[in-house]
């Protein structure tokens, strides 16, 4: 869970919809959008785009980074993971 709230935090939707969509589009904070309002959950946590914060919340949940910077399962944890 940690992991998709990270990608979430780390995912520039604003940018997104401004280049990909040149602004006709409904940022999503779930795999729902809110145009679909009968699913819709408006209650659902928002995720803002912070890459520093989003690093920190892998942290915090035990992920690493090597030398090269690619991230790591947390320690012993990698085959739940799968």
């Amino acid at each position: 869970m940690a992991f998709r709230q990270a990608l979430n935090m780390a995912t520039n939707k604003k940018a997104i919809r401004s280049v990909v969509y040149k602004g006709y589009a409904a940022i999503a904070d779930s795999f729902v959008s809110p145009a679909l309002e009968f699913w819709y959950n408006p209650e659902l946590p928002k995720w803002e785009y912070n890459i520093r914060a989003a690093r920190e919340h892998l942290a915090k949940a035990g992920f690493e980074w090597d030398r090269e910077g690619r991230l790591l399962y947390p320690a012993g944890k990698a085959e739940t993971l799968k």
